[in-house]
């Protein structure tokens, strides 16, 4: 808008430019022409008069004072003439050749008249004054008033082309401020419409953070929910499994104590007592391994596969795992990430999608560590901008705190795929399949 709004200005500016200068050129150099005419009607005018003292006078001493004044109006008069020859508008007119004629005629028939006698000048000198020098003078004044006339109408015609350029600029000036507008009102236009294109924007991102912003809240209380539910599970585990074993322990070892005197009663009691402390001891470790899988130590292919058998074990389902063999260096964080995304892919696979069977995939390529889970169950529908369940959330916070990304392909009827992909240090290995 500033340069549209220059624009005009710079138009003015430079058309000023153009037609200020040539304003002030006509006018110097009518200016000129005119004083220049004028000094030549002036210089022939007082040329004439000292021919008049000349011819009057009848005195010699004065004669040279006569001739010095006359070869100084003729310099002079000489002169005008040359600067009007000078002016481009006057070049080339044949009045003004005509008036260069009639001045040099009139300047040579006076310069014989300063070698006459007192005598010649007495019986000649009125006659020459009446017949030559009166009309040569006045030939020479009308041919210089004939040459102003000219310059005036030469003057007269600069100025209309003069008028012309003003009028074209004006024209100029009201297309450009046509032009200015046309596209002042554009450029307006597309600002308004990419405003209220920005504000739509602004409110749609403003709507996705309140979104998000209850997104979150909706997945602290889910997560808090989750904890509370983890640990009633926790809990009731040990009272109805650990604490009932360990109750039965006891009251095996009371009898124990009781079954002392008989060998046979003791050994039975003995048995018993073991396999109690031998369960007790199994959902202890079957709680340990649920919070965190001392598997896991051995590297994260162990971990998997102990992981595909135990679930092959109770659901019945057949995992088979592809693995390289060398991944047991990867960092901690990326083996607790990668061990519990494949966990929730079992459940998920295990509880909704009555899939027939499991392929785990982990391979290590470009600098990425990369796990596939797939199953060939019913899949779902997941809607785009639905919140996913708290399986799927804390798999994509976990892939994500560390910069890596999940993606999940599924329809109904075709199965689920999930990838995560995760920054790993480059290892070498080769690549092996083993059914669960």
């Amino acid at each position: 808008m500033l340069a549209l709004s220059l624009l005009p200005s710079l138009v003015v500016l430079r058309r000023t430019a153009e037609v200020f200068p040539e304003v002030r050129r006509i006018q110097d150099q009518q200016r000129l022409t005119q004083t220049l005419i004028t000094k030549v009607e002036r210089e022939t005018g007082l040329i004439s008069i000292a021919m008049r003292e000349f011819l009057l006078d009848n005195s010699p001493a004065l004669n040279n004072r006569y001739q010095a004044e006359f070869l100084h109006l003729r310099g002079e008069l000489l002169s005008a003439l040359a600067g009007l020859r000078e002016i481009p508008a006057l070049q080339g007119n044949p009045t003004l050749d005509t008036l260069d004629r009639e001045v040099l005629s009139y300047l040579e028939g006076i310069e014989p008249v300063f070698s006459w006698s007192n005598s010649q000048r007495a019986s000649r000198g009125l006659y020459f004054l009446r017949q030559e020098q009166r009309t040569r003078s006045s030939s020479v004044v009308d041919i210089a008033e004939r040459v102003s006339q000219l310059t005036k109408a030469a003057y007269a015609r600069q100025l209309g082309s003069l008028n012309d350029a003003q009028v074209d600029f004006a024209t100029d000036t009201e297309r450009v401020l046509a032009i200015v507008f046309v596209v002042g009102g554009m450029i307006s236009i597309l600002t308004v419409a990419r405003l209220v294109v920005l504000e739509e924007r602004a409110g749609q991102q403003r709507a996705r953070m309140a979104l998000a912003e209850l997104e979150l809240r909706a997945l602290s209380t889910r997560l808090m929910e989750a904890q509370e539910e983890e640990r009633k599970s926790i809990s009731r585990e040990l009272h109805d499994e650990v604490g009932q074993l360990l109750t039965g322990l006891r009251m095996s070892l009371g009898g124990l104590a009781r079954s002392r005197t008989d060998e046979a009663q003791f050994d039975t009691q003995l048995a018993e007592s073991k396999a109690l402390a031998e369960q007790a001891l199994r959902s202890i470790r079957d709680l340990a391994v649920g919070l965190r899988p001392s598997v896991l130590d051995l590297g994260l292919v162990p971990a998997i596969r102990y992981q595909a058998r135990r679930f092959s074990s109770y659901s019945g389902l057949p995992v088979r795992v592809q693995a390289a063999e060398d991944l047991a260096e990867l960092p901690e964080e990326h083996r607790i990430c990668l061990y519990r995304v494949v966990q929730e892919c079992l459940t998920n696979a295990a509880k909704h999608s009555a899939a027939k069977s499991v392929h785990i995939e982990l391979r290590q390529r470009d600098g990425m560590m990369e796990v596939v889970v797939r199953d060939d169950g019913v899949g779902f529908a997941r809607l785009p901008g639905a919140q996913g369940g708290i399986g799927l959330i804390g798999m994509e916070e976990r892939v994500r705190d560390l910069q890596g990304t999940l993606s999940v392909q599924t329809a109904p009827a075709v199965g689920t795929r999930v990838e995560v992909r995760l920054p790993a240090p480059p290892q070498e290995g080769a690549a092996r399949q083993e059914s669960a």
